[in-house]
């Protein structure tokens, strides 16, 4: 159907009348849906395919993370399974296009730590103490919408989401304290799951400051066990994190798993709006951690 400058027109509407038109244009499509053809549309649909991971051990493991991340001084919430429209392609290089947009000014979560990053806002928002670190965890059911040709991978998932936010204390101190804080929690548990696994901890260089990168690399050299370092350098424009990222991940038997994923952002700088903040994300797939401890030990209980 070609109707040129239809989409730019309805972008224009005023929320509450592109609202109002889309939902008599959904209840007009439903009222001609028939019922019985629901039951094939619940399997066809790969958003509405009911997950293949043990939902017990799920719980268990997100249960896991949750009281790590509390002993480690994280407030755990609860997020909505909806975020406001636009919360990840307007602050990080993403395309809208790759997440379910919703009605009513929303989308469905596609990534908790823009969500975290913008509760750390409002937060520093009304609170302007210096001093204040504010850290946030949750784990939450992630839909998203590109389609990846990969067994195992699926449009929903879940995440256990991690943020730090604080000001800039001079000298990098807050980023490099942050940075380790998060590589820390995500090693502690990993080990514990996988306590023979060969891991690596991946940094990725992008624009950190050499007194940053020292920081950093002595604090990672204090890690209580041996893992792997490795050290890349990445200088393109185009990336998520722009000063520093790291990864860990599970090397078994010619299989490399990415367990974990983090770095440095400047997302609350807009969003408070303050160039003096500093913020730390990172995140771990919780249904990949589960399919790499099925593939390296079928008889483990992954939530130690």
């Amino acid at each position: 159907m070609n109707l040129p400058g239809l989409s730019e027109k309805l972008a224009a509407l005023s929320g509450s009348d592109l609202n109002t038109l889309l939902m008599e244009v959904f209840r007009s499509r439903a009222g001609r849906i028939n019922p019985s053809s629901l039951v094939n549309g619940l399997f066809e649909n790969r958003f509405t395919q009911p997950g293949s991971t043990d939902p017990i051990a799920l719980k268990k493991l997100e249960l896991y993370y949750l009281e790590v991340a509390t002993h480690l001084a994280f407030s755990v919430v609860q997020l909505s399974p909806l975020a406001p429209l636009g919360v990840c392609s307007s602050m990080a290089p993403v395309a809208q296009n790759t997440i379910v947009s919703s009605l009513r000014n929303t989308e469905i979560v596609s990534d908790v730590t823009n969500v975290l990053a913008l509760m750390t806002a409002q937060e520093v928002r009304k609170n302007q103490n210096r001093e204040q670190v504010i850290r946030l965890a949750t784990t939450h059911r992630h839909v998203r919408a590109q389609a990846f040709d990969r067994p195992g991978f699926a449009a929903h998932f879940s995440i256990a989401g991690f943020t730090t936010g604080g000001w800039d204390q001079g000298n990098h101190r807050f980023e490099a304290t942050a940075f380790l804080e998060h590589v820390t929690l995500h090693r502690r548990i990993i080990r514990s799951i996988f306590p023979q696994g060969p891991l690596v901890i991946r940094i990725y260089w992008q624009h950190a400051a050499d007194r940053l990168q020292t920081s950093i690399l002595k604090g990672l050299e204090e890690l209580p066990d041996s893992i792997t370092l490795e050290q890349e350098s990445k200088t393109g424009d185009f990336t998520y994190y722009p000063v520093v990222q790291f990864k860990i991940l599970l090397v078994d038997s010619g299989q490399s798993w990415e367990l974990a994923d983090g770095g440095l952002v400047s997302w609350t700088q807009e969003l408070i709006p303050n160039h003096k903040h500093r913020l730390m994300i990172s995140g771990t797939g919780l249904d990949l951690i589960l399919r790499a401890n099925q593939s390296t030990d079928p008889s483990s209980n992954t939530a130690k």
